[in-house]
């Protein structure tokens, strides 16, 4: 009797440990999800963001090639030295953002799911180790995808800065332009 107790306390240790270890399964394959969605969403507002910057830089070279006339004189008043000035410093920063969004849009190597060597731990193993498995693959996995979050981040708010910068040159030499093309 009390070898048939010890064996039952054996199989409800070992089913307790299962069940903990589906549930730390379950939990790590919903993180891995909601990260995964949380980057994806990332990269789509960053893919939006190239294209408005493309746009930009498009209108951008259109307006400075309509008024090249109007800025390059050979003896350029002040007000044209500025306005070309804010426009270089526009251009320069508005492709510094540009670069920045096309490192951030650039995709970066994912995890694969490994699975020959899951099948065979899967045909191999205990449930309790191919659990385990599974888990540590999904961490290691989680971590890798927050760090390329992490720095596709970093890059948008550089590019955000930049575009502050680019703004600001921007609505200066379209003063600029304003008051040469009044004068």
């Amino acid at each position: 009797m009390e070898e048939v107790n010890r064996v039952s306390n054996i199989i409800d240790e070992y089913e307790e440990k299962i069940a903990r270890a589906t549930l730390l399964y379950q939990y790590k394959t919903s993180r891995y999800q909601d990260v995964l969605e949380t980057l994806k969403n990332l990269e789509s507002n960053v893919l939006k963001l190239f294209s408005s910057l493309s746009i930009f830089v498009t209108v951008f070279v259109i307006i400075i090639r309509y008024n090249t006339g109007v800025l390059l004189h050979v003896a350029p008043s002040p007000a044209q030295a500025a306005a070309l000035t804010a426009a270089g410093v526009a251009f320069v920063t508005l492709c510094s953002a540009w670069s920045y969004v096309f490192r951030a849009v650039a995709s970066a190597n994912r995890a694969e799911f490994p699975l020959e060597e899951v099948d065979d731990d899967f045909h191999n193993e205990d449930r309790e180790r191919t659990l385990s498995l599974l888990i540590n693959w999904y961490s290691a996995v989680i971590k890798d995808v927050e760090v390329q979050y992490n720095a596709k981040s970093l890059l948008v708010g550089k590019a955000f800065n930049d575009m502050i910068f680019t703004g600001c040159g921007f609505i200066v030499f379209a003063v600029f332009i304003y008051f040469i093309n009044i004068a």
